[in-house]
């Protein structure tokens, strides 16, 4: 019975032309907004290697000018820099879609690599 009634009144909203005009411009202003964050987005991607050049840059005129600290601090600083310029060597967009499968495939690829390049040398 119960279910009967919710069928009836389901069939009742899908036939108004009101709940039609309502669906159709949801369904534009959701469409119009998920096509302007991916332009966006494409439209950023090819300047994130310069700001990221950028960002290791300032980084490391830091540790230049902090010295040879060995401070919990540079240590650190040390990590974030070799963490980007992995970012950058391997063309790896931290933000973009998938990045973390790429990053965990370049880091195990990069792993195996070294590896062999160890065993082949002993």
């Amino acid at each position: 019975m119960l279910m009967a009634l919710i069928r009836n009144e389901t069939l009742k909203l899908f036939r108004r032309k009101r709940f039609a005009v309502v669906m159709g411009i949801l369904i534009a202003i959701i469409s119009l907004v998920t096509y302007s964050q991916q332009r966006m987005l494409r439209n950023r991607r090819p300047e994130w290697r310069v700001q990221m050049q950028q960002r290791v840059a300032g980084m490391q005129n830091q540790l230049r000018r902090v010295g040879r600290t060995d401070s919990a601090w540079a240590r650190s600083l040390r990590a974030e820099v070799n963490r980007l310029q992995f970012y950058i060597d391997h063309d790896i967009w931290w933000r973009g879609r998938g990045a973390k499968a790429r990053l965990v495939m370049t880091s195990l690829s990069a792993a195996f690599d070294s590896a062999a390049e160890a065993c082949a040398a002993s």
